[in-house]
């Protein structure tokens, strides 16, 4: 079985705190190399401000993904 490498930002998402995904973000560190798990970091980012409600969080990370 292979290593969810984006697994500390799931959990909280999945257990219904999605206001601690950006700060686990933080912490996972993925090789600029490593595009699949770049983009579902970057998503599961999305996801939990979706979840969150944060509007002005959703407008930044897409401006930042667009760049």
């Amino acid at each position: 079985m292979d290593f969810d490498i984006l697994y500390m930002m799931k959990t909280p998402l999945f257990l219904g705190n999605p206001g601690q995904v950006a700060q686990e973000a933080l912490q996972v560190e993925i090789h600029s190399e490593d595009l699949e798990n770049n983009n579902q970091k970057q998503l599961l980012l999305l996801r939990a401000m979706c979840a969150g409600c944060d509007v002005n969080g959703l407008k930044e990370q897409m401006k930042n993904m667009m760049e």
